[in-house]
């Protein structure tokens, strides 16, 4: 995931959410065996781009202060209208993979690409390219595949997920999503036993290079964004669950890496927005996260709160926007009200920002704006500029 964790898929709500609760306490008893303990972890790589990377007409370009540049890449990486997931591996290269390529993309549009078929997620890990590999032989297995910056491969082992499905029919989502790395372990999410597509929970679970399960806990809900801290220790992640159109429920959850655990992220809605809900309205409340990412050593989530659907007008037309700042030394969120249908603030420059609905992007530097299909990779706005544009 980029170091802006973008709402990805429909909405979702906390439906199912009772189950995801009962599986947090049976997951942990059915799981502790399986779950070795060793001494704390090292915290995971961290990786910030300087450029934006878009997907328009069914090609790649990179955005930057010096204008765009089409990605150089024979018009593979994306072709056939094949999903393309981003991650930034350093200063000077967004890697992406879309089932069929790996490639890493520099800011003036250069692009080096190798065959990486099932490829699936990517990220920096020490000094490695890391990327998840779909199982061709079993589905609750993976790979995980080290490449150096040639995009030479030069690791890759089998791991499996703890095997904990209550029924093989169950609706869920088999594939693994890569959520940090550094040289040595990877922290990988799939759905546990009371897992599904759209809500439910998710096991968090480290690995070690040689496949081996290190350490495992759980969240609820499917994971839609996440981001890990500058000093890689903390991981933040929305997820939650959905319950139907504008029944959206993707609220904050932080967990130490190094130890995996998660931190107290109440409460899951702003307390003024509650306060300012009409009593009957409380109980549909929810927290949509739009933009995820770090500023320093705070999490910071952008995102609006509505009441759900209303049968009479459609989507809550009263729905506001919040930005959540979350600090892991308190375990306490900071939470501002900054109004509706705002543009979301992106980097590298102060007056970068998107539409809501990730299809327009504003370049402050040049002064243009960009109609495009998708906001595949952005930066974090730099500090002092402010989460909204």
């Amino acid at each position: 995931m980029s170091a802006v964790g973008l709402r990805r898929g429909d909405t979702r709500a906390r439906l199912g959410f009772l189950v995801g609760l009962v599986a947090v306490g049976l997951s942990a008893a059915c799981s502790s065996g399986s779950t070795v303990i060793d001494d704390n972890l090292t915290a995971a790589t961290t990786a910030t781009a300087s450029f934006q990377l878009v997907k328009s007409s069914g090609r790649l370009s990179v955005l930057s202060g010096a204008g765009e540049s089409l990605v150089r890449d024979e018009g593979r990486i994306g072709a056939d209208n094949r999903t393309v997931v981003a991650g930034a591996v350093g200063a000077n290269a967004v890697g992406v993979v879309d089932g069929a390529w790996l490639g890493l993309i520099g800011p003036d549009g250069s692009a080096r690409t190798v065959a990486c078929r099932r490829c699936r997620s990517v990220m920096a890990g020490g000094n490695d390219v890391v990327v998840l590999r779909d199982s061709q032989a079993d589905d609750l297995a993976f790979e995980i595949v080290r490449f150096d910056a040639g995009l030479g491969e030069q690791h890759a082992v089998t791991a499996r997920r703890m095997t904990e499905r209550t029924s093989p029919d169950a609706e869920e989502n088999n594939d693994a999503e890569l959520l940090a790395a550094n040289a040595t372990t990877v922290w990988v999410a799939y759905t546990d036993r009371f897992g599904f597509v759209r809500g439910g929970s998710r096991t968090i679970a480290a690995y070690s290079n040689d496949g081996r399960l290190i350490r495992s806990t759980h969240v609820l809900g499917t994971i839609y964004a996440h981001a890990v801290s500058a000093d890689g220790r903390f991981l933040a992640i929305a997820n939650g669950g959905s319950g139907g159109a504008c029944v959206t429920d993707s609220s904050i959850d932080v967990i130490d890496l190094t130890a995996m655990r998660g931190l107290d992220a109440e409460p899951r809605i702003p307390v003024r927005a509650r306060l300012e809900a009409a009593p009957d309205d409380v109980p549909s409340l929810n927290f949509t996260t739009e933009q995820l990412y770090w500023n320093g050593s705070v999490a910071v989530a952008v995102g609006i709160t509505s009441r759900g659907n209303d049968a009479v007008s459609g989507c809550d037309r009263e729905a506001t926007t919040w930005v959540r700042k979350y600090d892991p030394s308190t375990q306490r969120f900071t939470d501002t009200k900054t109004g509706r249908n705002t543009d979301i603030a992106v980097g590298p420059a102060c007056g970068d920002g998107w539409h809501r609905d990730k299809t327009v992007v504003i370049t402050s530097s040049t002064g243009t704006v960009r109609r495009v299909d998708d906001l595949l990779y952005a930066p974090p706005p730099p500090a002092g500029c402010g989460e909204q544009r």
